[in-house]
């Protein structure tokens, strides 16, 4: 069997990386032999948000639980973000003002919301950050402000459908899905630890 990565991220999920799902660019979120909370629907261990900057995941993605797919079947990801963009984490509104500052026109408008969409109008605009919300606005900025946070249960409110693409998430009501350009800003994840096995 290939070598596993057992990669549990306070607050976050855990993730069973294996060298076949990294191949094929994909992260699979697994309960079994880890020790996880009651009432979680199998075979999905959820504790929070998981964020990965680790270049050697280009293109990876972030599966959510099984059944969480579109109106045609096809299985819905959270995308790890186009090109140099990479995806930080679901992100709750500041509490006296906008996470992130400028909300920006983006081409096609709201109706064709992607996160490409959103990260190529943030990128052209001058910012490294780009925020997703509500399925269809794109927010830019440099930073982090006004009291924004992870969101305390990581991805789960960061689940509307792109209006673009309804095979990706873009944010949630009160919720920026966030990327960062080129890991140009510090955004802290809550504390991570990895512990590697072969098996």
């Amino acid at each position: 069997m290939a070598p596993m990565l057992f990669k549990i991220v306070l607050g976050g999920l855990i993730l069973l990386l294996t060298g076949p799902n990294l191949a094929q660019g994909r992260v699979v979120v697994q309960k079994r032999d880890l020790e996880v909370p009651t009432g979680i629907p199998t075979p999905w261990a959820y504790v929070g948000c998981w964020i990965d900057k680790d270049p050697t995941l280009d293109g990876s993605t972030l599966d959510r639980p099984d059944g969480m797919t579109n109106e045609n079947g096809i299985e819905l990801e959270v995308n790890p973000g186009p090109g140099l963009w990479s995806f930080v984490g679901c992100y709750t509104e500041g509490t006296t003002s906008r996470a992130l500052e400028t909300n920006v026109d983006t081409l096609g408008g709201g109706d064709a919301m992607t996160v490409e969409v959103c990260t190529s109008a943030c990128l052209d605009a001058g910012y490294d950050l780009a925020g997703l919300e509500f399925d269809q606005e794109c927010w830019c900025g440099n930073s982090i402000q006004n009291g924004a946070a992870p969101a305390p249960d990581g991805l789960a409110q960061c689940n509307m459908l792109c209006k673009g693409n309804s095979t990706e998430y873009c944010g949630g009501g009160g919720y920026l899905q966030v990327y960062d350009y080129n890991n140009q800003v510090t955004v802290t994840p809550y504390f991570s630890t990895t512990i590697s096995s072969s098996v």
